[in-house]
């Protein structure tokens, strides 16, 4: 009998269902079964469920409107049987107006490759991320104003960014003083 120890390891299937694509846009409809091994183990949370199923619409695009004005969306929706629970994640939803060809102005939620080592390991250094399931965390980009200049082999990013948001977790609610959640990557803050 095998033992895991740390993280309850997970296998899942996908199916999906249909695509829809048009120039510069596509939607996904699916359906997404998840069985979490490490249920009974004692580091698997009492509270958390063994499997999930999963509807899961994505949709992701980008709209010319005029030459230089383009919108772009990149967003996930995800309702967790096991949770009853909707997670809807917006990754990108940003204004971009291009005057010229070496400025790029952004307005909205963009998400940046800042760096390699943040988009290759998702450690959240620059960028929050949603955190439902910790083995395959999600980046999410900055929300404010941005500009990115760009002069033959250099390019520089500024940004004002007057709200932060943090990494998103999984759902949990609070019973007779105590957490509770049916996803098993939630933990518990410290408590007497």
């Amino acid at each position: 009998m095998s033992r895991w120890v740390g993280i309850a390891a997970m296998l899942y299937s996908s199916w999906v269902w249909g695509q829809v694509s048009q120039r510069d846009s596509v939607s996904r409809f699916g359906l997404q079964s998840s069985r979490y091994l490490g249920e009974g183990q004692a580091y698997y949370p009492q509270s958390a469920k063994g499997q999930n199923n999963s509807l899961l619409f994505s949709s992701k695009s980008q709209f010319k409107f005029k030459k230089s004005v383009l919108v772009n969306w990149d967003f996930k929706d995800e309702w967790s049987s096991a949770e009853n629970w909707n997670y809807l994640n917006i990754y990108d939803a940003h204004l971009s107006w291009r005057p010229s060809k070496n400025l790029n102005i952004k307005l909205g939620r963009a998400l940046n490759d800042w760096s390699d080592w943040e988009s290759r390991w998702g450690q959240g250094i620059f960028q929050s991320r949603y955190m439902q399931n910790k083995l395959n965390n999600e980046p999410a980009g900055l929300v404010g104003l941005f500009a990115d200049f760009k002069a033959k082999k250099w390019l520089a990013s500024v940004g004002y960014m007057p709200v932060f948001v943090p990494d998103l977790g999984a759902h949990f609610y609070v019973r007779e003083s105590a957490f509770y959640s049916a996803n098993p990557w939630f933990r518990p803050p410290a408590s007497e």
